[in-house]
């Protein structure tokens, strides 16, 4: 967004003459520019000769169906589906509560709509999503993740801090077990699979629901040889074979999208969400992408920490925290 732009909070008092004042001047001023109001949070935002009421701190992007703060194959696909119609409007039916096409207005607009058009700086969105702006979501997916910004074109940014585990890691700790390789293998051999909640891993054999976001060895479309991204619903031999690198190094790490084709890299065994690094093995073992070591509550424990991403979630969890190790989620537990 141009320099020029600034942002000024509005605020409404209801029991006084500047009260009254001031609604006057949000209402003439939401008749010619138009205004939103989401989360409770307004903004009047001027750039230049176009202005328009907008919240930039949204919790979460539109796309994010999945409420984890990471752009996901079937999600950006979705938003790619809506880009390609030229228009879109709200279903709360639908997936991620949009559907193609013109219709029903009475909702916040997608929040990979937030400009007139490509070139204009203002923050108004047309109900369309054009190319610039469904580029932006690709730098989230890219990222592998991305962040609430205020001060962003959009009110994000991207961000690489995103837990990501692989579809085929069940137990979520960065190592493809046997289970859970078998499962994989059997999902490889039926030629096709489908989206189970109820089945391991959340995928089944053969055809059926694709409601679901494709499973992470299933990230080429045949001809593989073109080595074009995508989901066709088929683990390939080569598919597979891309997993074995992760049975074989002992474990994986999530590096982005953009830096491998399918978002991960064969690595050496790291320590998962919940599991304490011991004092012996200090120096010698590390924390999974995304997680960082929390210090132990008290030195009685015996180790160095706790590996998680919890500190910070403004949710005290007592197994793990206390006003000794992460202040920001338990300033009033007792020490």
């Amino acid at each position: 967004m141009a320099n020029s732009t600034k942002l000024y909070p509005t605020k409404v008092k209801t029991k006084s003459t500047l009260a009254v004042i001031i609604i006057a001047v949000a209402v003439i001023a939401g008749v010619f520019f138009g205004w939103s109001s989401f989360n409770g949070i307004t903004y009047l935002v001027s750039s230049g000769s176009r202005t328009s009421l907008i919240n930039k701190c949204p919790l979460y992007h539109s796309a994010d169906v999945n409420k984890n703060y990471i752009i996901e194959s079937e999600e950006i696909n979705y938003v790619n589906k809506l880009r390609e119609s030229k228009n879109y409007h709200c279903d709360k039916t639908a997936y991620s509560g949009y559907a193609v096409g013109y219709g029903n207005k009475n909702c916040k607009k997608h929040s990979s709509d937030y400009r007139e058009d490509p070139e204009s700086l203002s923050i108004i969105g047309d109900w369309k999503i054009n190319l610039s702006e469904f580029l932006r979501l690709v730098q989230f997916y890219n990222a592998g993740g991305y962040k609430v910004d205020c001060k962003g074109e959009d009110g994000f940014a991207p961000s690489a801090n995103s837990v990501v585990y692989h579809s085929a890691d069940v137990n979520k700790n960065y190592i493809i077990d046997k289970n859970e390789m078998d499962y994989v293998l059997k999902l490889q051999a039926s030629k096709s699979y489908h989206c189970d909640s109820k089945a391991f891993s959340g995928y089944a054999t053969g055809t059926g629901s694709k409601v679901c976001k494709p499973h992470n060895s299933d990230y080429l479309i045949k001809p593989e040889s073109e080595r074009i991204k995508g989901s066709d619903w088929i683990i390939s031999m080569s598919e597979l074979l891309r997993l074995v690198q992760f049975v074989n190094t002992g474990g994986y790490k999530f590096v982005g999208f953009e830096n491998s084709e399918d978002g991960f890299e064969p690595s050496a065994p790291c320590i998962g969400e919940g599991q304490a690094i011991i004092l012996s093995g200090a120096g010698s073992q590390n924390c999974c992408a995304g997680l960082k070591l929390l210090p132990p509550k008290n030195t009685s424990e015996g180790t160095a920490g706790i590996c998680t991403a919890k500190c910070g979630d403004k949710v005290c969890d007592s197994n793990l925290e206390s006003c000794t190790n992460c202040i920001a989620d338990c300033p009033n537990c007792k020490i």
